[in-house]
């Protein structure tokens, strides 16, 4: 054991450099003045939206068409489908950022943003792209910043196992 440790600070003695992943650091809020603390956070998560969600359709197709293989099938709502396979519409999402702005933002001291902000691959007929993932991660930061930093919140993001490409699958 004692040969072994000699062996690992004469390997770590012949690095010049270590290399580490960088550290997270939250989006920039602006230089405005202090805000009053409230003691309280926000944390946002998994908003999932969808750009293909659409209202009154199959819920067996992750509401992405009218048409279903069965009779009677469950149809989506325009402001999403709860308790469903399907994900978000854009109109949830954004109502719900814009709550959060009207409502929230001068009540909280930070925001702790735990991503997915793209769509579940669970629709064989649509494919998720790449393209597609890294554009939503894009608008939803964007809107994050739109309403949190803007104002001088700071915001804690990380990534989700549907945010990155290929997917990452939580097995358990």
């Amino acid at each position: 054991m004692l040969a072994f440790g000699a062996l690992l600070v004469v390997v770590a003695a012949g690095v010049g450099e270590v290399f580490s992943s960088p550290l997270q650091v939250p989006l920039k809020a602006p230089a405005i003045k202090p805000r009053k603390l409230h003691g309280r956070f926000l944390q946002v998560t998994d908003m999932h939206p969808d750009l293909f969600y659409v209202v009154r359709s199959s819920q067996e197709t992750a509401c992405h068409r009218k048409k279903s293989k069965k009779k009677k099938v469950e149809k989506s709502g325009y402001y999403g489908t709860p308790f469903s396979e399907c994900d978000s519409p854009l109109r949830l999402t954004n109502f719900t950022l814009d709550y959060l702005d009207k409502k929230w933002t001068s009540e909280v001291d930070f925001v702790i943003w735990t991503g997915d902000n793209a769509r579940h691959d669970n629709d064989p007929k649509l494919p998720r792209t790449p393209d597609e993932i890294y554009s939503l991660n894009r608008a939803v930061t964007a809107k994050m910043k739109q309403v949190f930093t803007s104002k001088g919140i700071p915001v804690v993001p990380s990534l989700g196992n549907n945010d990155v490409w290929p997917h990452v699958k939580c097995l358990l």
